[in-house]
């Protein structure tokens, strides 16, 4: 097999993840180093509010503008619908019922998994700690079989 092929069977496989500590690791990272963005950003604009002459912008808004309300979820990987077709082939069977990275980029930050049943069907879970004690990989708070 040539490079580009390996590379790209590589890839594919790369969308169904196990759902493991170190993956909820990575996106307990991703949401810190979100939130530090965040402050930083605050930090700079109240530094800049407070230096040099304050002047008054008057903002317009109209009611009917179209705004752009940022990343929505993929409409074809909601939570009980089908795996897309696109999806289906790259599935590997073996993977059926087991915990998985979540596929959306959408939820790349937040702390969620997803299910893909035998009949390929998507469900999503939060992966928070239940009743603040049990972590998602404790036996007792395992939603699928």
């Amino acid at each position: 097999m040539s490079v580009i092929s390996d590379y790209s069977s590589e890839e594919e496989r790369s969308i169904f993840q196990p759902f493991t500590r170190e993956s909820l690791a990575a996106i307990e990272l991703r949401i810190a180093e979100e939130y530090a963005k965040q402050k930083e950003l605050e930090k700079k604009r109240a530094e800049g509010e407070g230096f040099g002459r304050k002047k008054k912008k008057k903002e317009v808004r109209y009611e009917d503008e179209d705004e752009d309300e940022g990343p929505q979820p993929d409409t074809t990987l909601e939570q009980g619908v089908p795996l897309p077709v696109r999806l289906q082939g790259s599935f590997p069977p073996e993977l059926s019922s087991i915990p998985l990275e979540d596929i959306d980029s959408f939820y790349h930050n937040q702390r969620t998994f997803v299910v893909v049943s035998k009949g390929r069907d998507i469900y999503r879970f939060s992966a928070t700690d239940a009743m603040y004690i049990l972590d998602p990989f404790n036996p007792s708070c395992r939603p699928y079989p």
